[in-house]
C-alpha cells in the first residue's frame, strides 16, 4: 500500500537534487528557484492532499503536484529570468520628422549601462537614414521592464518602466541574478536622459551623444558619466542618496557645479576650480564657448571629476 509520507518525501528530495545540479551546470538559469517561489500554492496543496490521503492509490497525489509544480516552473511561459544575451528586449527604427529623443527609465536596482553609437539595421524608413534610434539589451529577475515609444512633432520618447517584484530575490551570490540594462542610443540627434532608479550602478558613455539634459534620481549608488562636447550646453541635474560620482569630461569645456552641500572626497581644488559661494567654476569658465551646469543634491560619499583622456585621480 502506497505511503503519501515516504512518497512526498523521496520526491520532494529527488527533486530538489535534480534542478540544483541542472541550475550548478548551467542547463537551467537560477531564476528558476524565483519560478517555483511564485508556485508556492502548489506547495500548500500538495502538503494538504499529502494529510488527506495518507495511504492508498490516491496517496501519488501530493507527488504528482510536486511534478506539476516543477514542470511549471520550467515551462513557465511569462519567465521570471530572462537573460539579453541573445535578442534585443527593445529596438525601435529613427523613423523620418524625429529630431531629437528622450530617453526616460524608471525601475529599481539595476546595472544600468547607456552609451551612444551609428545603429546599424536593416529598416528603411521612407527611404530616410537607416538604423536604430534606440536598442536595448536586458538580463532582468521579475518583472520585465515595459518599453513604450511615442512621438509628439519632431520629439520622440522611449520610456521603460519596470514594476517592483513581489517576490524577494535571494541572489545565492551569484551574478546571474542582477537586474542589468543596457542602452545604445542614436548619435545622430540630440538627446535628453531621465533615470529613476534604485539602489544602482549607473555606467554612461555619452562621449558620442549630444546631452541637452540628464536627470539622475537614485537611492544608493555607483555612478560613472562620460560627457562629451557635442552640446553647446548641457544641465545635468542628480539627486541620489549615499552616492559615489565620477565625471568624465572635456578639458575644453566650461563646468559650472551648484552644491546643495558640503562635497565629500572632491578634486575640485585639485583641478584649478574656483568657489564663488555655493557654486564652483572649472578653470577659464567665462571664456568657454561650450558648457556644462551640474547641480547636485543628496548624500554624496565623493564626487570627482577627471578630463578626458587624462589618468585617474
Amino acid at each position: 500500500m502506497y505511503s503519501s509520507g515516504r512518497l512526498f518525501t523521496g520526491v520532494l528530495i529527488l527533486l530538489i537534487g535534480v534542478l540544483l545540479l541542472l541550475s550548478n551546470t548551467g542547463v537551467l538559469g537560477w531564476g528558476l528557484w524565483l519560478n517555483l517561489i511564485s508556485l508556492w500554492p502548489l506547495l500548500i496543496i500538495a502538503i494538504g492532499l499529502r494529510l488527506i490521503f495518507p495511504k492508498g492509490p490516491l496517496a501519488v497525489l501530493s507527488p504528482l503536484v510536486l511534478v506539476l509544480l516543477v514542470v511549471l516552473a520550467v515551462f513557465n511561459p511569462v519567465g521570471y529570468y530572462h537573460s539579453g544575451s541573445d535578442d534585443s528586449s527593445f529596438r525601435q527604427v529613427l523613423e523620418p520628422g524625429v529630431s531629437e529623443a528622450a530617453l526616460i527609465v524608471d525601475t529599481g536596482a539595476l546595472d544600468l549601462n547607456v552609451s551612444g553609437g551609428k545603429i546599424s539595421g536593416s529598416d528603411i524608413v521612407g527611404g530616410a537614414r537607416a538604423g536604430d534610434l534606440v536598442n536595448v539589451s536586458e538580463q532582468w529577475v521579475g518583472r520585465p521592464t515595459v518599453w513604450t515609444y511615442t512621438v509628439s512633432g519632431d520629439k520622440a520618447t522611449i520610456h521603460g518602466k519596470r514594476s517592483l517584484s513581489r517576490i524577494m530575490a535571494i541572489p545565492f551570490g551569484s551574478k546571474r541574478w542582477e537586474n542589468k540594462t543596457s542602452i545604445t542610443l542614436n548619435e545622430s540627434i540630440p538627446w535628453t536622459i531621465e533615470l529613476n532608479c534604485g539602489a544602482s550602478n549607473i555606467d554612461l558613455d555619452l562621449s558620442s551623444i549630444e546631452v541637452k539634459r540628464l536627470d539622475i534620481n537614485s537611492g544608493a549608488s555607483n555612478i560613472e558619466i562620460v560627457l562629451g562636447d557635442k552640446a553647446s550646453y548641457t544641465e545635468v541635474d542628480i539627486d541620489a542618496g549615499f552616492v559615489a560620482v565620477e565625471l568624465t569630461v572635456p578639458r575644453d569645456v566650461g563646468i559650472l557645479i551648484e552644491e546643495k552641500f558640503a562635497l565629500s572626497g572632491d578634486n575640485l581644488g585639485s583641478l584649478g576650480f574656483e568657489r564663488e559661494g555655493d557654486v564652483w567654476l572649472s578653470p577659464g569658465y567665462s571664456q568657454t564657448s561650450k558648457r556644462i551646469r551640474i547641480s547636485m543634491d543628496g548624500g554624496f560619499s565623493s564626487f570627482n571629476i577627471r578630463y578626458s583622456g587624462s589618468s585617474r585621480t
